[in-house]
């Protein structure tokens, strides 16, 4: 039997979001890609802390829109920790880009970040395109 918890926070003043619908994302990717267990927190975080945490973990000294970390993963009994930031201002700005609306591009970011918990990267072109196809997946079934 699977058990799954979702915390969901947002740092920024007045923004709401549909956090019925992210939790139930997350626990249809986390059922989906055979996780039993699994403890993720989503943050919906703006350009200057994502920088920063950019910055310190990874690095890079640019802002982006999604930044996940497993915290702990466990394999054998199909378990995981983890965290998702996802950057509204860069969203925002993304979702004009692609002219869709900012609540959709959310779901795709943190589909994006969820993935990457459970193991998928997006280092090469191959793995992009596996991974695109997953967000659009799991966009399309939602």
């Amino acid at each position: 039997m699977s058990s799954y918890q979702i915390n969901l926070e947002c740092t920024l003043n007045d923004f709401l979001f549909d956090e019925d619908r992210i939790s139930k994302i997350v626990k249809l990717i986390l059922a989906k890609e055979n996780i039993n267990q699994a403890l993720v927190n989503i943050v919906v975080v703006g350009d200057k802390l994502i920088t920063a945490l950019n910055k310190e973990y990874l690095k890079k000294n640019t802002t982006t829109d999604v930044i996940s970390f497993v915290l702990e993963n466990n394999s054998e009994n199909r378990s995981l920790e983890g965290e998702v930031y996802a950057n509204l201002e860069q969203i925002q700005k993304q979702a004009k880009d692609y002219n869709v609306t900012w609540q959709n591009e959310l779901f795709r970011v943190i589909i994006h970040g969820v993935l990457h918990l459970v193991g998928y990267n997006d280092q090469t072109l191959e793995d992009k395109k596996q991974m695109t196809e997953k967000e659009n997946y799991y966009l399309f079934i939602i």
